[in-house]
């Protein structure tokens, strides 16, 4: 793995350059002839380099590939593959693309070209200088002179993941007694973000066994799903709760078994606790009747506390129920009574007829969205009862165009169908 930096040619040398890279720019400017030309080959590599030498590969270019002249001790240690008249192509992609890199930038700029490269090893990661210095080749294309050399200490990456990330991570081993059989666990080592879920400092944690603890991966829980995870192997997830200065932490806990080494993984999911929680009151405290059905199979997942209430039906029984047995029979293939499967928000057309527990009727405008419920695909469906509403518009109707008194057509019924009559007429041509 390879981070370089940008291709384009620093246009200002570091505050502070290892004293190798600020030698070799040095003995680069003092052996160029003019403002124009590079420094011959023969000027700056043939001199005294001293240790230098051991750090800097010789790189020409044929055919477009660029390859190896010669290389230094320490450059063949650490570039896999490296030896004389080797093609960059046949060593590592990250350490082949950083030279390659590095030497097309200092031929196109025709001028030293600084970079730095990040290379992992065996989970190990160090940062390189990379100094590329173009040269004159009497001979043929230009040569490119590379230095590298390791700037900071070498890091584990998995001291660096371990120790930044934002979920906390405990490395837990098995202790058993003379029989083989688990008898407790022991905290090996953990991470700043574990302790803070836990409320408890590393010092009191590391090395202590959870047998002896007074902290929340001490309960009874989490030995549980630890034994269990012994006995059935591959990984545990389980929720837990943890107090920490009068706060309350919801953390989701995962369980990795290798060995006799167990690696727990603690997620903070207080806030979508509070999210879900806040759903969940918005749903079951809603005065109207709401419910989530499976897609796929439009059995009903949920219903709260108004839809129980309204249609008559206790809580077992509609969760043994689909959407469809709610449905007037006539009317169990009508698009109005079955929500579409469509992401966005989505109102019935047209009222349907539901049946309630008692055997009544209403009439319904429905909906729905699609939502996942318990890692299902799922519809959030809500019901507004619109009964009482088409029996006033019903009657609303009538009267419109029946006597209220003794209940025959008024005069505005016999204007609409006298209207209608004549509409028909007129277009069918037919003589009145």
């Amino acid at each position: 793995m390879t981070v370089p930096a940008s291709s384009e040619p620093k246009k200002f040398a570091p505050i502070f350059e290892p004293k190798d890279i600020a030698d070799l720019r040095r003995r680069w400017r003092v052996a160029r002839p003019n403002t124009d030309g590079l420094p011959p080959y023969e000027e700056l590599l043939l001199g005294n380099l001293g240790k230098i030498d051991d750090n800097i590969v010789l790189l020409t270019r044929n055919s477009g590939d660029w390859s190896i002249q010669r290389i230094g001790r320490k450059l063949e240690q650490w570039l896999e593959g490296a030896e004389r008249n080797a093609h960059l192509s046949q060593l590592a992609p990250d350490f082949a693309w950083a030279l390659t890199n590095a030497a097309q930038c200092a031929v196109r700029n025709s001028a030293p070209n600084l970079a730095e490269a990040y290379f992992a090893r065996e989970g190990h990661v160090q940062c390189y200088d990379i100094l590329a210095l173009p040269l004159a080749n009497r001979w043929g294309p230009p040569f490119v002179a590379v230095y590298m050399g390791e700037r900071g200490p070498r890091y584990s990456l998995v001291d660096a993941v371990f120790h930044s990330s934002d979920e906390g991570v405990i490395a837990l081993a098995v202790i058993r007694d003379e029989g083989g059989r688990p008898i407790d666990f022991q905290i090996i080592d953990l991470n700043a973000s574990a302790t803070k879920l836990l409320g408890h400092s590393a010092d009191k944690l590391r090395w202590r066994r959870l047998g002896e603890g007074q902290h929340a991966f001490s309960e009874e829980l989490v030995m549980h799903h630890l034994y269990h995870l012994l006995e059935g192997g591959g990984q545990e997830r389980f929720e837990i709760t943890t107090q920490s200065r009068g706060a309350t932490t919801h953390v989701a806990v995962s369980l990795t078994l290798m060995g006799d080494l167990i690696c727990a993984s603690l997620t903070d999911v207080t806030a979508l606790k509070m999210r879900e929680e806040s759903y969940r009151l918005l749903f079951d405290s809603n005065p109207m009747p709401m419910w989530i059905v499976d897609t796929q199979t439009q059995r009903f997942l949920a219903v709260n506390d108004a839809a129980v209430a309204h249609y008559g039906y206790s809580r077992e029984r509609f969760l043994s129920m689909s959407a469809e047995q709610i449905c007037r029979g006539d009317m169990l293939n009508d698009a109005c009574c079955m929500p579409s499967d469509s992401a966005k928000p989505v109102q019935s057309n047209a009222s349907c007829r539901h049946v309630r527990a008692d055997g009544g009727e209403i009439e319904v405008l429905m909906f729905a969205r699609k939502v996942v419920y318990a890692e299902r695909a799922a519809q959030l469906v809500a019901a507004v009862d619109v009964t009482e509403r088409k029996r006033f518009e019903a009657e609303v109707a009538y009267l419109a165009h029946h006597d209220a008194l003794t209940g025959l057509r008024n005069r505005a019924f016999f204007c609409d169908h006298l209207a209608t009559t004549l509409d028909i007429r007129g277009c069918t041509k037919e003589p009145l």
